[in-house]
């Protein structure tokens, strides 16, 4: 029996993960398929922002997780609906990070119930900006 082995080789991606299984059958040693595991890297290609949470959010901080190639620099803002800003800062990441906000404004008073926006602006090898909405809940 002749078959080519180079069209059993599939690559299958896990779900919240940055590796590859790959299953390559080697029928001609004993004529049953034999899954042969292997985990590859992916590198990260371009700033990657995770959503913010929780979201909605009612007590503790915002968390919002950024992965960049390289070193950036990561600026962030929060805006009323008026678009008034209310808080912001910024940080240096190394290939990953995470941004916090306490909920508070720059007085360091909590902010009120409601819908907020999110400025996240990556400025590194690539720069992305991105708005997010978040809803704050007592």
């Amino acid at each position: 029996m002749d078959i080519n082995t180079d069209k059993y080789l599939y690559p299958y991606q896990y779900l919240h993960s940055n590796k590859y299984l790959y299953i390559h059958w080697s029928p001609t040693i004993t004529n049953t398929p034999t899954p042969t595991l292997t985990l590859t890297s992916t590198p990260v290609l371009r700033p990657v922002l995770g959503g913010p949470y929780p979201n909605p959010i009612s007590t503790g901080p915002m968390n919002l997780s950024v992965s960049v190639p390289g070193t950036a620099t990561v600026k962030w803002s929060v805006f009323t609906l008026a678009f008034r800003k209310i808080v912001g800062g910024q940080t240096t990441i190394t290939t990953q990070g995470l941004i916090q906000w306490d909920l508070k404004d720059k007085s360091g008073v909590r902010v009120a119930d409601g819908v907020y926006y999110l400025r996240v602006e990556v400025d590194g090898i690539q720069s992305v900006v991105k708005i997010f909405k978040i809803l704050v809940l007592r």
